[in-house]
């Protein structure tokens, strides 16, 4: 499972949840970006990129705000990313 963090969050703020979730049996990670810095098509690629390394079948995605809108940038621009369940 993969967080996402939102608009002007470094991923830090996204700990609670990955530690309630790992609480919960999951494996999680978190994937951070610069929210400002470049547009969502190139942290999509990052993303994707990011999900390369991920050694499972599916990956689900938990996102946050922009990292919502990031997550289905994600989808649009790589179809073929594994992705499992997706909540925003």
């Amino acid at each position: 499972m993969v967080c996402v963090h939102g608009l002007y969050m470094t991923g830090v703020d996204m700990g609670l949840l990955r530690l309630r979730l790992r609480r919960c049996g999951f494996r999680t990670r978190q994937f951070s970006y610069g929210t400002w810095r470049r547009d969502l098509a190139r942290q999509a690629a990052r993303l994707d990129r990011f999900l390369r390394t991920i050694d499972a079948a599916t990956v689900h995605l938990v996102a946050h705000s922009l990292g919502g809108l990031l997550v289905q940038r994600l989808l649009a621009d790589f179809p073929e990313q594994r992705a499992g369940r997706v909540v925003t």
